[in-house]
């Protein structure tokens, strides 16, 4: 029996490359080709290829890029490989071409092209960088930090552009990019979103402090969601941070707000019984000793004593109804200042024998005035009625407040400024109340009540026609040893 003829070993590779699902040709070294066969879906017969050149079957830049690429690897002796998309059947096809020489007798003499039609994957790649780019930007338009945490590692391993400026974030560990630390949050005994979430398998909101590349603290709402692996472990924690600092700081300022609301309703409250006492106690005096005084039978010498009491009890009642409408004033913005000329050492003249001819016990309390203005250069331009006001309101309170040793008043004129003093060795004030010495409706200190009467608007009116005036009124003092009330007016010209 005969056997069948085997193949010649060339028709073997033909018939390989005519099965083949890649095309492959063999070029000269210019690019011309020389062999065509392989898939049977480009139909181009091969005598119709070999002689020609791919300037003849392709556009002009394809061709180009084709020629130059074999001639390259005639020249270099080494295998390229590249992507090109060529027009084939009126769509656009993208091709994989594999070159590599051919040699005889140690002589690149040609080039085998093999190319792999490769459309089905590119439009796949492209359809996956089409979602990778829109997810980008998805995670990118959001204005707070977010990134994705390894659970195992705590490494970030996916951050949007607002995570950092830092181009390393990809390397950092979560706690290294938000805390600046070189611990988990957990070994500094803070709460750690990948711990509870890992624990939990569940969503979490905490609150953080954080720090930024300056290291400054800012606060922060941690939102984290968990990711799971096929079975149900969680393999990633999706966060994102959300800054309130300005929240926090605002509730802060609110609560502040609220405390300082709730101690005004009080301090008012406080201060309306207080003038409810305040008005009853001279209005009583006033009813009391006119009634007494229809008795036909008082003496000259009773009648002039319940006078002198009525007199002494409107005086004060017209003093508190005088606070009270001045405080209302300047609360309504209703005070004008009333500008004059005047000579100002006669005008403290004044003021001094008004309070020295009212102190008492002058063997244990004393009244002293310093000046460093000279007469004839103390002519000023002010508010005589208010700054006697304030000087008024500063003295009767230092005087009152001192049982023995000194009050001084100073003033001086000093680069355009009018500065005065009134300084005791009074009760003082305690380094507590010292920030609330001019509220308004408050009286601070031990003060015994029966002793220290008043309405507690006098510093706060002082302070209000000072700023009035444009200036400035502060206070030093210790608690038993003494205050030192200064303020400062610009010189009107």
């Amino acid at each position: 029996m005969m056997k069948t003829p085997i193949f010649d070993k060339y028709e073997q590779i033909k018939l390989l490359i005519d099965n083949s699902e890649d095309i492959i040709s063999i070029h000269d070294i210019k690019g011309n080709y020389l062999f065509y066969g392989g898939s049977a879906k480009y139909d181009f017969l091969a005598e119709k290829i070999v002689g020609k050149s791919p300037y003849d079957f392709y556009e002009e830049e394809v061709a180009k890029k084709i020629i130059e690429q074999i001639i390259d690897t005639a020249k270099s002796g080494k295998r390229k490989k590249f992507e090109t998309k060529i027009p084939r059947y009126g769509k656009e096809k993208w091709f994989q071409i594999n070159l590599s020489p051919i040699r005889k007798n140690d002589k690149i003499v040609s080039v085998i092209k093999i190319c792999r039609d490769i459309t089905d994957i590119v439009i796949i790649k492209q359809k996956i960088l089409k979602q990778k780019n829109f997810f980008k930007n998805i995670i990118n338009s959001i204005s707070q930090p977010l990134y994705v945490i390894d659970v195992e590692t705590y490494k970030v391993v996916l951050a949007n552009t607002s995570t950092s400026s830092n181009l390393s974030v990809k390397t950092k560990s979560c706690y290294a990019l938000t805390h600046n630390s070189d611990k988990p949050c957990w070994e500094n005994g803070v709460k750690c979103p990948v711990n509870i979430i890992k624990r939990t398998k569940s969503p979490c909101i905490i609150e953080h402090i954080h720090v930024d590349e300056n290291n400054e603290e800012f606060i922060t709402e941690v939102h984290g969601f968990p990711v799971f692996d096929e079975n149900d472990n969680v393999i990633q924690v999706i966060e994102y941070n959300v800054d309130i600092t300005e929240k926090k700081k605002l509730e802060q300022a609110l609560i502040v707000e609220k405390e300082k609301a709730e101690e005004s309703n009080r301090l008012k409250s406080s201060f309306l019984a207080n003038m409810s006492h305040e008005i009853r106690t001279p209005m009583n005096a006033i009813l009391g000793f006119g009634e007494l005084l229809k008795n036909d039978s008082l003496s000259s010498e009773k009648k002039e004593e319940f006078i002198d009491i009525i007199n002494s009890s409107g005086a004060h009642l017209l003093e508190i109804i005088e606070d009270i409408i001045d405080i209302s004033k300047i609360d309504s913005k209703q005070i004008q200042l009333r500008i004059s000329k005047f000579r100002l050492n006669p005008f403290i003249n004044d003021i001094y024998k008004f309070f020295n001819s009212r102190i008492e016990n002058k063997e244990e309390k004393e009244l002293r005035v310093y000046s460093k203005i000279e007469n004839g250069n103390d002519l000023i331009i002010s508010d005589r009625k208010r700054l006697k006001q304030i000087l008024i309101n500063l003295l009767s309170n230092a005087i009152k407040f001192t049982h023995r040793g000194t009050i001084e008043l100073y003033y001086s004129i000093k680069e355009k400024q009018l500065l005065f003093s009134v300084k005791d060795t009074g009760v003082g004030i305690s380094e507590k109340d010292i920030p609330f010495v001019f509220d308004r409706f408050r009286q601070v200190g031990k003060m015994p009540e029966k002793v220290f009467v008043g309405t507690g608007l006098g510093l706060a009116i002082s302070k209000g026609f000072v700023e009035l005036m444009g200036g400035h009124i502060s206070v030093v003092s210790k608690e038993g040893e003494g205050s030192n009330f200064s303020f400062s007016i610009p010189l009107l010209s």
